[in-house]
């Protein structure tokens, strides 16, 4: 009786489904008391806690990234969360459909907001000024190929030319003038 026990309780072990990695899982592909053999496919198991997404690079813009340049993600089902990215390698090849290199960035999704699939914006920042002087773009008066603006000082205004940097968000660096 002893033997037969031992065997039932081993049979029955062999019943439990075991992942291979921690995970959520995203679906189930059997029914109970369906009949599996070794290898059949049971559950999907995903792993959100960094996602991975494929941008694309135009070859113009290529010099500009680097792999372990940072990045944010915006997605239109959150309007105003930010999501932290990374640019873990860029393709060294060209893809020849659309003149543009594959760059594969890692999501940080630790809060697990993110689903696998869902769309979004990246904004790569892929030149950073510290302490910048900077002012509102539409305070710039672009006349004959300059840039210029007007200066109040001393109850006097005055026009300078100026040389701008980087524009971004409606705000414009001034390099000099």
């Amino acid at each position: 009786l002893q033997a037969s026990y031992n065997l039932a309780s081993l049979e029955l072990d062999y019943t439990r489904i075991r992942a291979p990695i921690a995970g959520v899982v995203a679906a189930r592909e059997i029914k109970p008391g369906q009949s599996l053999a070794v290898n059949d496919l049971a559950f999907r198991i995903t792993d959100a806690r960094e996602l991975v997404a494929y941008l694309q690079i135009p070859q113009s813009e290529l010099t500009k990234f680097a792999a372990g340049h940072g990045a944010e993600l915006a997605v239109d089902s959150m309007p105003g969360a930010m999501f932290n990215a990374t640019i873990a390698r860029i393709s060294p090849t060209i893809d020849t459909r659309n003149g543009t290199f594959r760059a594969t960035a890692i999501i940080d999704n630790a809060a697990g907001q993110l689903a696998p699939g869902m769309f979004g914006r990246f904004t790569i920042a892929w030149e950073e000024h510290q302490k910048a002087l900077v002012i509102p773009a539409a305070a710039l008066i672009g006349e004959d190929e300059e840039s210029a603006v007007y200066v109040v000082s001393d109850d006097q205004v005055t026009r300078r030319t100026i040389e701008t940097g980087i524009e971004t968000d409606g705000m414009i660096e001034i390099l000099g003038g």
